[in-house]
């Protein structure tokens, strides 16, 4: 358990670019939900995942919906309740999501038109009421460009999950393979595979007949009732003998402000540009470097540029922060469906859209700080994150020269956003962050929960956070007994005002702090009072934290003001 109270943050400096913007109407129906509906969320990318930042509005008869400003881009979302006490749980491979890293959102693709994404129901990228009907599919392939020796053809999918021999097709001759399969309504996903998995289609990602499954291409089909799919040649979303269209995509990237690895500078991820030395740019013209690929009509993916050959990918720009960078995929960029020859221009971890790059401000110093006095302290304690060590781990020591148990150390960096963590003596003893109840001063991208900061133009020093924690350790208690159920708070969430419950009959000091570590609120509550009211009305919309001490007990909950 964390023996935390208060929480302060460092103010950030906000860096825009000029964007095209639209308004999205998104739209949602409850009316199927089954428990009871509260305040609805639109959360993703758009707003880092937020659970509070863009409220829906109740419009009757089980819809809500919300209006949000967008820049042109590619978004993942997710419709949520009361600040992700509850979320939508939605179907691989459903063809309005996406699964990264075991998590399937929702989908949007923004491009210089307001947009409105239609009311779907909870949980379905169908309207509520829409029951698809279950189909005989008749599913043909065309065998006649595959060289390598096969027996038999199968469909494989997660309608027989992924069975190599559950549903045989029949060979017709002429290459041709064909067989029917009975098949619930709704969406699928498959592929043909070979004599029990002994061979299988690769599809690309991005090409027309796929979804992206978790960084596997597989094809996807929608049923409502009996249908033909096919015949496609094999590994292909065409016909065997079709002369698929193709772009000639050519990035190009201005490294004017760094100072270039020997290694060059490459195209690297998403799944298509494989890991950074895999995709070399040449050196043009000054400091111009370039790349071109050809891909099919339609291609899409995410990608990145990395100063380097690194493995790590701890060479890669940083776009931590920037509206080009996904934080729900590593921070990369996204190349939404070319359609034509196409030439990309960019700034080494800028959001430009040209090659004129904006000269980066000096550098300033910035102290790191994290206190361990709650914390047994293994060995030597570093600081490490992208842009400060590329995540070395153990490069950075931190000192406590004068012995209060906070470890500081000084960083020299340019002005944007950067992700760290602590580490207590090694890579062991990294600190763990909760995506939930460190969301304040973390970001978390798949399976990764690091703290971010965003650094201005002139020296900071960093709030001393306690290890593990968002919040400052406790303070001005000796030997403090941390007991985080010895007083009740209800409601949680409230416009209006909240109740404290006590279970003992001791003299207690009630404090409120606001996420800026400031004090908002005091109260001393006699010890035979068994219930205490605070009234927020005039409170701001946001996250407090509740601290209740009585002697060296200390309790703190966490109280969000609608």
């Amino acid at each position: 358990m964390k023996k935390i109270f208060t929480s302060l943050f460092i103010a950030i400096t906000c860096f825009t670019m000029a964007y095209s913007q639209q308004n999205v109407t998104f739209s949602v129906d409850m009316s199927e939900y089954s428990g009871t509906v509260g305040q609805m969320y639109v959360s993703g990318t758009l707003n880092s995942w937020s659970g509070d930042g863009n409220p829906m509005t109740d419009m009757g008869n089980g819809i809500w919906e919300a209006t949000i400003p967008l820049m042109d881009g590619f978004y993942e979302y997710k419709f949520t309740m009361d600040n992700w006490a509850i979320q939508e749980t939605l179907g691989e491979g459903t063809p309005c999501t996406l699964t990264t890293d075991g998590f399937t959102n929702r989908t949007l693709n923004v491009a210089g038109a307001d947009v409105s994404v239609g009311t779907v129901c909870w949980e379905s990228c169908n309207s509520c009421g829409f029951v698809a009907a279950d189909g005989d599919i008749t599913f043909m392939v065309d065998m006649s460009e595959y060289t390598d020796p096969f027996t038999t053809v199968y469909f494989s999918g997660t309608p027989n999950n992924w069975s190599g021999d559950a549903n045989p097709l029949t060979d017709m001759g002429n290459g041709m393979w064909e067989g029917t399969v009975n098949i619930p309504g709704g969406d699928h996903l498959f592929k043909f595979s070979l004599d029990n998995w002994a061979g299988q289609e690769f599809l690309a990602i991005g090409a027309p007949c796929t979804i992206n499954n978790n960084g596997n291409a597989d094809r996807n089909i929608s049923v409502d009732g009996d249908a033909t799919y096919g015949p496609y040649c094999f590994s292909s979303c065409y016909e065997c003998g079709f002369v698929q269209d193709s772009v000639d995509i050519t990035f190009q990237v201005n490294m004017e402000f760094e100072t270039v690895d020997p290694a060059g500078v490459f195209i690297a991820g998403g799944g298509n540009f494989g890991n950074p030395g895999d995709f070399p740019m040449t050196n043009t013209s000054g400091n111009i470097w370039e790349l071109t690929v050809k891909r099919p009509k339609g291609f899409a993916s995410y990608y990145t540029i990395t100063n380097g050959a690194c493995p790590d990918y701890s060479c890669k720009e940083n776009l931590t922060g920037l509206p080009c960078g996904d934080p729900g995929n590593f921070n990369d960029r996204f190349l939404m469906s070319v359609q034509s020859d196409t030439t990309l221009m960019h700034c080494f971890s800028q959001c430009t859209e040209d090659l004129s790059c904006v000269a980066p401000n000096p550098p300033v110093n910035v102290i790191f700080q994290v206190d361990m006095s709650q914390t047994t302290v293994l060995g030597p304690i570093y600081v490490t994150g992208a842009g400060l060590d590329n995540w070395c781990g153990t490069c950075l020591e931190m000192s406590d020269d004068d012995g209060d148990m906070i470890y500081r150390d000084t960083v020299e960096l340019s002005s944007g956003t950067y992700e760290f963590k602590f580490n207590n003596g090694d890579w062991d003893g990294t600190e763990n962050l909760d995506p939930a109840d460190d969301a304040a001063c973390t970001l978390t991208t798949g399976d990764f929960t690091n703290r971010i900061v965003t650094i201005g133009t002139e020296d900071v020093t960093l709030t001393p956070y306690c290890f593990e924690a968002c919040e400052a350790c406790v303070v001005n208690v000796q030997n403090p007994e941390y007991a985080p159920d010895w007083f009740s708070l209800q409601p949680t969430v409230t416009n209006s005002s909240t109740w404290i419950s006590f279970n003992d009959n001791e003299q207690r000091l009630v404090s409120i702090y606001d996420t800026s570590g400031r004090l908002v609120y005091q109260a001393d509550v006699a010890g035979n009072t068994q219930q205490h009211q605070i009234n927020v009305e005039d409170f701001a919309r946001g996250l407090y934290f509740v601290a209740v001490q009585s002697g060296n007990k200390l309790g703190t909950q966490k109280l969000m003001v609608k």
